[in-house]
């Protein structure tokens, strides 16, 4: 009889901690180790879009199904100012260490789960400013190999390499994360940190 008053005394206590944590979901920025992308415009010898990969733990404190549906971009940084939010972002989910698309509904645990946002930064430059002067070496590259997207240093190394160009590109900015907690659409807003 004590062994079952324990037992439904934890239940109870579970449950009343699913109830009163209600839809909290964590979302904690963490430093990012994949590859920044270029991508070369069409007919251009610009870099067209900056791909930058934002690296995101993601659990939940309830009970309830927890599901990650979509997310968007603020994008107010520096080279490129933008009064709504964006579209211009992919998310991936972490696989055996292997970046897997979110084309459905990513379920969230109370373990924490790795979400990779690629960010799609349209940088506006002139020639000879520093975002030209920075993009001149990769833009030989592409030429060289003639190619028209180009994986570089991961935001780790391009913070230690030139800290304000990356700062430039991502101060500013935040990221939107809508989540499904049970029926309930909730939305979570972050800003970006330079990690």
């Amino acid at each position: 009889m004590g062994k079952q008053i324990v037992v439904l005394s934890m239940i109870l206590i579970v449950c009343l901690y699913g109830c009163a944590s209600g839809n909290k979901v964590n979302i904690n920025q963490i430093s990012s180790e994949y590859p920044i992308v270029l991508k070369k415009g069409r007919d251009s010898d610009k870099v067209s879009a900056v791909k930058i990969p934002l690296a995101f733990e993601i659990s939940k404190e309830s009970l309830k199904k927890v599901q990650l549906a979509n997310e968007g971009y603020w994008y107010n940084n520096k080279y490129f100012r933008r009064n709504s939010w964006g579209a211009g972002i992919t998310t991936f989910h972490v696989e055996n260490n292997t970046l897997k698309a979110n084309i459905y509904l990513q379920d969230i645990k109370f373990r924490k789960k790795v979400f990779v946002a690629y960010t799609s930064h349209r940088p506006q430059y002139a020639e000879g400013d520093e975002l030209s002067d920075f993009f001149e070496p990769y833009l030989k590259k592409m030429r060289r190999e003639n190619k028209d997207s180009l994986h570089i240093e991961s935001v780790d190394i391009l913070k230690a390499k030139s800290p304000g160009i990356i700062e430039n590109l991502l101060c500013g900015d935040s990221i939107l994360f809508r989540v499904y907690c049970g029926q309930e659409l909730v939305t979570y807003t972050y800003p970006i940190q330079v990690k």
